[in-house]
């Protein structure tokens, strides 16, 4: 079976875990570590995630070195085809991911880069022969995050990431407009896409900064990805800091 229009795997995992990250780490924390949970559903994919970040060597969240790990759990779909007969693959895909991230600021801009090595393991059905994606997949993911204070409660912010040895990339943008001073709401533009893959979500995303230090944001909007028809997506995250 030869695969056609892969749905994203290791970017995906990005685009959900880091994106509540980007929203925690972009002002520093007096807190000595944070823990992070999500998912994100849409009829094509779905992803499940819990991680934990900890600084080190003196720092703090939102300022100075830290380290990151994150589980995974990501399901996929995409048309590939066998003896010019077209056939449905679903995948079930497993991972893990650790690395190391620095927090600083230039000025008013906000500014987080940070290196990730993952493992993930596909389980395909049916069953694509050794020409067809890989079994397994080691990652090295580069990512920068920025986050712009534009006065009176307003904000830009956006993150870029790479997967090298997948080939793929991970991106997004928004603004946030203030409603009150612990919710924040506004348009997102999440590009991404590789070799044999190109998607687009176009949606809006809440985020409410809850008692007990613990965090909540929600995201939605149509996902296009060329070959498939388009579709909702939806994602919730939660974080705590300790």
């Amino acid at each position: 079976m030869k695969a056609s229009g892969n749905i994203p795997r290791y970017s995906i995992k990005l685009g959900l875990s880091m994106a509540l990250l980007c929203s925690v780490l972009w002002q520093p924390v007096s807190a000595n570590s944070l823990a992070l949970a999500g998912v994100q559903q849409s009829a094509q994919s779905s992803y499940d995630y819990l991680g934990w970040i900890q600084p080190i060597a003196g720092g703090s969240l939102g300022q100075g070195l830290y380290t990151q790990v994150f589980l995974s759990y990501l399901t996929y779909r995409y048309q590939g085809s066998q003896d010019g007969i077209s056939a449905l693959v679903r995948a079930r895909v497993p991972g893990v991911s650790a690395g190391l991230g620095y927090a600083f600021t230039l000025g008013s801009l906000q500014l987080n880069v940070s290196g990730s090595l993952g493992y993930q393991y596909f389980s395909l059905q049916p069953v694509v022969p050794a020409n067809g994606p890989y079994k397994s997949s080691l990652t090295f993911v580069p990512q920068v995050q920025i986050h712009l204070p534009l006065g009176d409660g307003f904000y830009a912010s956006g993150i870029g990431s790479y997967a090298f040895g997948q080939d793929s990339y991970w991106s997004r943008a928004r603004l946030g407009i203030p409603l009150m001073s612990v919710l924040h709401f506004g348009p997102e533009i999440i590009p991404s896409g590789g070799k044999n893959y190109q998607i687009r979500q176009y949606g809006a995303f809440v985020t409410v900064a809850l008692p007990e230090a613990w965090g909540v944001t929600a995201e939605g909007g149509l996902q296009q990805q060329k070959g498939l028809p388009d579709v909702g997506y939806a994602a919730l995250s939660v974080s705590k800091t300790f």
